[in-house]
């Protein structure tokens, strides 16, 4: 079967971006950060081109996010505020060009890269020019969130794990997980009071299906004196796009509903 590789291209970009800045003290106090950018474009390609040899025979399609009006800052106004004054590295722009130049990607408005490995990896039918539909879909990330993804993951940064297989069960119970705890580095902060401890316990009790979790998540709002909605709000943000989330022909985000 035909490989395919649905790549976090904003980490890989940002990453090798920032590995490869170099603080320089010029005396008196003032320091300037020196960036070598062929040499960070030869690092990002060392780094695929390792990928395409360790998985090969392969083909790659790298998702990107798009920073137009993201669909989270319309379910919640303060979604990842606390990144507004966070510095890009200095040749981020040029690196994510070059990627864009070089290689298959895929970007959508209002969707971030994470949201895009989402839908590529639950669709069903052909995703890229000359491929079967029948194809072997590997999300490579170092991105927890993309836990919330059921198939098969690589971790860039964690190799010896080899490929995992995250099942549909595992994935929705991360979704629940993550709508209770939150995500300060996301700037969404899930159910006052409930960390990894606590949701284990709320959700080790029942059956990982959003019909059964989806109430005890609720209650756990309820009871830190927040409604269902807020609970929803939270849920939506943590949600990263399936196939089933979007709307091909529109071109638009169907919000998650829990079941009932």
């Amino acid at each position: 079967m035909k490989r395919l590789l649905l790549i976090d291209g904003d980490i890989l970009v940002y990453q090798t971006a920032t590995t490869m800045e170099t603080p320089i003290d010029w005396g008196d106090d003032f320091w300037t950060l020196h960036v070598d950018a062929k040499a960070a474009k030869e690092a990002m390609v060392a780094e695929i081109e390792g990928l395409a040899e360790k998985f090969k025979p392969c083909d790659m399609i790298f998702a990107l996010s798009n920073y137009e009006n993201p669909f989270r800052k319309l379910v919640l106004p303060t979604y990842k505020n606390n990144r507004k004054a966070t510095r890009k590295p200095v040749v981020w722009g040029e690196m994510r060009q070059y990627l864009k130049d070089t290689y298959e990607w895929r970007e959508k408005p209002g969707l971030e890269g994470d949201d895009i490995l989402g839908i590529m990896a639950t669709r069903v039918g052909p995703i890229m020019k000359g491929l079967p539909a029948a194809v072997e879909k590997i999300i490579v990330t170092i991105d927890k969130d993309l836990l919330t993804i059921p198939g098969l993951h690589y971790n860039m940064r964690k190799t010896e794990l080899g490929v995992v297989e995250v099942s549909q069960q595992q994935a929705d119970r991360w979704h629940m997980f993550q709508t209770l705890t939150g995500d300060t580095c996301d700037g969404y902060k899930g159910c006052p009071k409930v960390g990894p401890a606590g949701a284990e316990k709320i959700l080790g009790a029942v059956e990982p299906t959003y019909a059964a979790m989806w109430p005890e998540v609720v209650k756990a709002y309820v009871k830190a004196g927040l409604s269902e909605e807020v609970a929803l709000q939270q849920a939506r943000v943590a949600r990263i796009l399936r196939a089933e989330d979007w709307d091909f022909k529109k071109s638009e985000v169907k919000l998650w509903v829990p079941a009932r």
